[in-house]
């Protein structure tokens, strides 16, 4: 398949999931926003090259889709989740590697997807796998994802003050979260960090899914 092509219905497919996810969960679509200038700030200060770097941006802008999946008064619970809430919240990876299964241009993301919520201890979900064998762009974005929610208001608690956040990554840093993701993460937010709502110094640019 020609590389116009390719990128044609990648911008597409992802154009359309993430309209309907931000359409369900307007927080979502802001979060993945954020979640992809960080990790491309990250991406860049861990030297990754021009493939890993295209494949960890679009992890990042789609490590949500899976939501449209969950019920919105799940979504939007002001409250703590029950057992069987939580469990419906933590198919989100596997719904969303259904999703990019379907289509054959965004096929190749879906296991990064789906990984995105594993722990780097092993203890994380749907598989539990650990360490290195948790594709690095899911490791990215999972430390990226969670200082992003951490600082956010939702439904169930306002934002954590930053160096709340800050010292939640260091503690997670080798078992909830990759040590070099989170050393990483930890180096570049000064410089890409400005305010709790969601503006960032850092400049994703455009073409997430332009051809490496």
């Amino acid at each position: 398949m020609e590389a116009h092509c390719r990128e044609e219905l990648e911008a597409t497919g992802v154009g359309a999931m993430l309209a309907a996810l931000e359409a369900k969960d307007h927080y979502s679509g802001r979060h993945c926003s954020a979640v992809l200038e960080l990790a491309t700030a990250v991406g860049e200060r861990l030297d990754l090259d021009a493939e890993e770097m295209r494949e960890l941006r679009q992890v990042a802008l789609l490590h949500d889709v899976g939501k449209i999946g969950v019920p919105d008064s799940i979504l939007g619970k002001p409250g703590r989740l029950d057992n069987g809430e939580r469990e419906l919240m933590e198919r989100h990876p596997e719904i969303g590697e259904r999703m990019l299964e379907r289509v054959p241009a965004l096929a190749h993301l879906a296991h990064a997807v789906r990984a995105e919520h594993e722990r780097y201890d092993g203890r994380g979900y749907p598989d539990a796998i650990p360490g290195e064998a948790i594709p690095l762009s899911s490791r990215i974005t999972f430390v990226c994802d969670a200082y992003h929610a951490m600082c956010s208001d939702r439904p169930y608690r306002q934002a954590l003050p930053e160096s709340t956040a800050l010292e939640e990554l260091r503690k997670g840093r080798g078992a909830q979260f990759d040590p070099d993701a989170t050393d990483a993460l930890l180096g570049v937010l000064p410089d890409v960090f400005t305010t709790p709502d969601g503006h960032w110094r850092h400049a994703t640019g455009a073409g997430v899914f332009d051809a490496a």
